[in-house]
């Protein structure tokens, strides 16, 4: 078993829309040592970037230490930092013995547990301090067969780079396919699209961007997009491109209602702001709804959703979800996976088409018979969605004009948001007259070119 990620904690609970029934431990760390101990020939690796630490103080300490000390030898924890200056690795991803695979937006960490319906008294949705947290909404895909051995093939060599060592991967003859899920495509192609930031010799994978943009300019009546961020501008202009010479053509953004905290609010925001530029520009935003899902909670404004999901949906024809952000971190800085499909039936085209109407269905709190009546009579997503405007349950317009100190902003995106991890090792340079290495950094040299740029940002901030 492999289980990757951004960021885990060991002190995530693993519960359904119901507590478990079979006796096995909620949190992490005790389910993980009760399945070693239950099956001694099972070996788990996991395996996540190094330095996710460094990004945000909610998370947990050290997370290796606390299950590398605590657990049995059967499981295996690697911190990989074999990313240039300035990346990450940001895919999430979990394999079940080569054959099946999870492959989608969401770490087994913190404040990630919720169900679909959002409900806002709902006791399961808690930190590990016991505090509540808000509604939110992302999305994984399960694969297997052939798909599932590639991620495999993928998430070794990773694993093997970062470890200095291959993966203890015994052979096994089950089936792991999760009880109760149901298969959506069978015996179909999956693309796998990677970003792989260049490093010595090694040339960067671009295939993200380039999936981004493929799909795009096959788009003939809708494009439905679900991302944390929409900041990348090469993606806007190609969006905007599209809608000139699709005059049918509408696109649907889904994202949270605002950027969350100071690193965010100074680079995704104004990122957002110049995104919808480009069809402001050019006079398009009447073919385009840049919206934010909202729930009841009881008071008079409701509750908004954050959004985690990477999700496209063209037309009814193509499909993909994945890691990978609409930032430019995603499109050539950090480590990213996405797995896509076409559909070659009619039967495929139904099930696309389902996925996206299942999705606002969850967002309107309607069934998709009613989303899938209520697009056909209005003719469009984004004229059904204006119909909803005034409902408790539905999605918001979100007000992209968020006023930033413009000059901040750009000195926190050349190090939040670059487009490649060159840029940052430059700007750092530039701004602190130091001389970028070019090559692999570990460890402590990470960690402290990491704490100067904080520093740096923190004067800046204060001045």
């Amino acid at each position: 078993m492999f289980l990757v990620g951004w960021d885990i904690d060991s002190r995530v609970r693993l519960i359904g829309e119901e507590p478990p029934n079979d006796g096995a431990p909620e949190h992490l760390r005790d389910f993980l040592e009760h399945l070693v101990k239950a099956n001694p020939d099972l070996r788990i690796h996991i395996l996540l970037w190094d330095f996710s630490v460094l990004y945000s103080l909610e998370r947990e300490p050290v997370p290796a230490l606390n299950l590398a000390w605590t657990t049995p030898p059967q499981i295996e924890v690697c911190l990989d930092d074999v990313v240039p200056f300035g990346s990450s690795h940001h895919q999430k991803t979990v394999i079940i013995d080569g054959k099946v695979a999870f492959c989608g937006g969401l770490d087994l960490t913190n404040n990630r547990w919720d169900t679909r319906d959002h409900d806002h008294k709902n006791p399961y949705r808690m930190d590990p301090a016991g505090e509540a947290y808000g509604p939110f909404h992302d999305m994984q895909c399960v694969v297997d067969g052939d798909a599932a051995a590639s991620l495999t093939d993928l998430i070794k060599e990773r694993w093997e780079r970062a470890a200095c060592r291959k993966p203890h991967c015994p052979e096994t003859d089950n089936d792991p396919w999760p009880d109760g899920v149901t298969t959506l495509f069978e015996n179909h192609e999956i693309a796998i699209a990677r970003t792989v930031p260049p490093m010595g010799e090694r040339e960067g994978i671009h295939e993200i961007q380039q999936l981004y943009i493929d799909m795009i300019n096959k788009a003939e009546k809708s494009i439905y997009l679900e991302n944390q961020y929409f900041a990348t501008a090469s993606i806007a202009k190609v969006l905007a491109a599209r809608l000139q010479e699709c005059p049918d053509l509408e696109v649907i953004m889904v994202s949270s209602k605002q950027p969350f905290g100071f690193l965010e609010a100074h680079s995704m925001a104004s990122g957002q702001r110049r995104f919808m530029s480009y069809f402001e520009d050019l006079d398009l935003l009447d073919r385009v709804r840049f919206v934010y899902p909202r729930v009841p909670d009881g008071s008079e404004e409701g509750q908004d959703v954050q959004i985690h999901a990477k999700l496209t949906i063209v037309d009814d024809q193509l499909f993909r979800v994945g890691s990978a952000n609409l930032n430019n971190r995603s499109m050539g800085t950090d480590g990213e996976c996405d797995l896509a499909l076409e559909a070659s039936s009619k039967t495929d085209s139904e099930a696309i088409s389902r996925i996206r109407n299942d999705l606002l269905a969850e967002h309107l709190g309607l069934s998709i018979d009613q989303v899938s009546d209520g697009i056909k009579q209005r003719g469009n997503i984004r004229s059904f969605i204006d119909t909803r405007k005034e409902e408790g349950r539905t999605l918001v317009e979100i007000d992209y004009s968020m006023d930033t100190n413009e000059k901040m902003a750009e000195i926190v995106q050349a190090i939040a948001d670059p487009e490649r991890p060159g840029n940052v090792s430059q700007f750092a340079g530039d701004m602190l007259s130091a001389r970028p290495g070019g090559l692999q950094i570990r460890g402590r040299y990470m960690v402290l070119g990491g704490a100067i740029v904080i520093l740096a940002l923190t004067y800046l901030l204060v001045m």
